[in-house]
C-alpha cells in the first residue's frame, strides 16, 4: 500500500511548500555564492583565510559586523539622524585601544608556545598613539607637582617667633 502523506510533508515529486527551495534551486544558490566569493577574494582589500578554531569563527563574525557597522556609523556621522563626530571618535579610540589589546594578547600566547609573533606593520602607529594617549591620561591625573618645598619648623623656630596666639596673649597682659 503506497504511503500517504501526512499534512506538512512533501514527497520529491510535490512542488516545495513556501520558503522552501528545490535542490536545483539550493544548487544554483550556492554556485552563485561561490562565483561571488571567488570574485570578492580577487578585490585587493579582501582576505580568504580557512579557520580552524572556534573562537576564531566567532572573532570573524564579530568582524564581519564590525566593518559594517563602521561603514554605517562613518556614513551617518554628522547627520541629524547619525551621531555625532565626537561619538565617532570616542568608538574610534576604544576600538583602536581593542585592537592594541588583541595585538598584545595574541603576543602573549605566542611568547608561551615560543611561537614567532610578527606585529602586523599596519598596528604600529596605532600602538604608538594608544600609548602616547594613555601616557597623556596618565600625566593628566597625577597631582601636579610643586617644586618649592616649603620650609618645615622647628623647635628652635617655633620658640623664637610669636604666634598669633602667642601675640593675643601678650598684648592681653
Amino acid at each position: 500500500m503506497p504511503k500517504q502523506n501526512q499534512p506538512g510533508q512533501h514527497t520529491t515529486n510535490t512542488p516545495p511548500g513556501r520558503g522552501q527551495k528545490t535542490p536545483e534551486q539550493r544548487r544554483t544558490d550556492k554556485e552563485e555564492r561561490s562565483k561571488k566569493n571567488v570574485e570578492m577574494a580577487a578585490k585587493p582589500d579582501a582576505r580568504v583565510m580557512q579557520v580552524s578554531t572556534p573562537y576564531s569563527d566567532i572573532i570573524f563574525q564579530i568582524h564581519r559586523q564590525l566593518d559594517l557597522v563602521w561603514k554605517h556609523m562613518k556614513a551617518k556621522s554628522g547627520e541629524p539622524t547619525g551621531i555625532s563626530y565626537e561619538q565617532l571618535i570616542e568608538f574610534s579610540n576604544k576600538l583602536q585601544k581593542h585592537v592594541v589589546e588583541f595585538n598584545e594578547l595574541t603576543r602573549e600566547m605566542a611568547e608561551t608556545v615560543k611561537w614567532t609573533y610578527k606585529t602586523p606593520f599596519q598596528l604600529q602607529p596605532i600602538i604608538n598613539k594608544v600609548a602616547s594617549d594613555e601616557a597623556n591620561r596618565k600625566a593628566a591625573s597625577t597631582p601636579e607637582k610643586i617644586h618649592a618645598l616649603p620650609v618645615q619648623a622647628t623647635a628652635k623656630n617655633q620658640a623664637s617667633k610669636p604666634t598669633k596666639e602667642k601675640k593675643a596673649a601678650m598684648a592681653v597682659e
